[in-house]
């Protein structure tokens, strides 16, 4: 798995516009390609109880992302910025020249808050909070069960570099070609890293609430760790992963959020 170490910024994000800093090859023509970044409804509207194992319902109230590092028909979008995906979309990302053909592959990359400009629709503050602490995505909420709730509020410093992204759409001569950075709330909640068809469940992120004060903390999930974390039902974190805690479990599946034109997949 790839990590990010430092990115340079080279140019201004404004409402979602973007400078490019590259085009291709012109040769067979030229269009315009255009890149736009949703959630789609699982964070947008929530994840039923219908769609999970065990009964929860869960809904996002935040869900910022921090992305850049974007490649797209052969050209490179150098501004990096944050979305609260929460917030209805798809929100536009970036719109440029570019060769005409082929949109793929596409490349994107979650990145730390530091030096990104945000977009309008996240919270200063939250932003701010997210600059201060390496945070690239954040995600808040509650989940409810038979009159019982659980709320969330989680910062996740990961950096993941997102290749070999296989866009449905192409670039037409003298047209426009559209790529979507899907992001997928669900992921949090799957009970296996390697299994792509695995359930959801939120139990056992409820269950961490060792206070019983109905909030959920980062440090309740680490403390669900080393045998109390292997004898969780149904959890499975693959061979040589390293992961005996239910935080880093939780870290790891947050890397995988990325897709690309809904379900299409991306590298990592």
């Amino acid at each position: 798995m790839e990590y990010i170490t430092r990115y340079l910024i080279l140019a201004t994000l404004l409402m979602g516009g973007s400078v490019l800093t590259a085009c291709g090859d012109g040769d067979s023509g030229e269009g315009t390609v255009t890149v736009e970044i949703w959630g789609e409804a699982f964070i947008e509207e929530g994840i039923p109880a219908s769609a999970l194992a065990d009964g929860w319902a869960v809904t996002y109230d935040t869900f910022v992302v921090v992305v850049g590092a974007i490649t797209a028909a052969g050209a490179d979008f150098s501004a990096v910025a944050a979305y609260d995906l929460t917030q209805p979309g798809p929100h536009a990302v970036a719109s440029g020249p570019a060769a005409s053909g082929a949109i793929d592959p596409v490349g994107y990359a979650l990145v730390p808050a530091e030096g990104a400009t945000t977009n309008a629709n996240v919270d200063m503050a939250l932003f701010d909070a997210m600059v201060a602490n390496g945070w690239s995505v954040y995600v808040s909420g509650h989940a409810s069960r038979d009159g019982s709730t659980i709320t969330f509020a989680w910062g996740f410093d990961v950096a993941v570099d997102y290749v070999d992204c296989h866009a449905a759409d192409t670039v037409p001569t003298g047209g426009t070609g559209t790529t979507q950075l899907t992001i997928h709330g669900d992921h949090l909640l799957y009970e296996s890293l390697v299994d792509h068809d695995a359930s959801l469940r939120f139990g056992p992120l409820a269950d961490a609430d060792a206070n019983a004060d109905g909030e959920v903390t980062p440090a309740e999930l680490a403390a669900v760790s080393g045998i109390a974390f292997g004898a969780l039902d149904h959890y499975d974190v693959g061979a040589g992963s390293g992961i005996d805690n239910l935080w880093d479990y939780l870290v790891a599946q947050v890397e995988t959020i990325g897709h690309i034109d809904g379900e299409g997949h991306c590298d990592f």
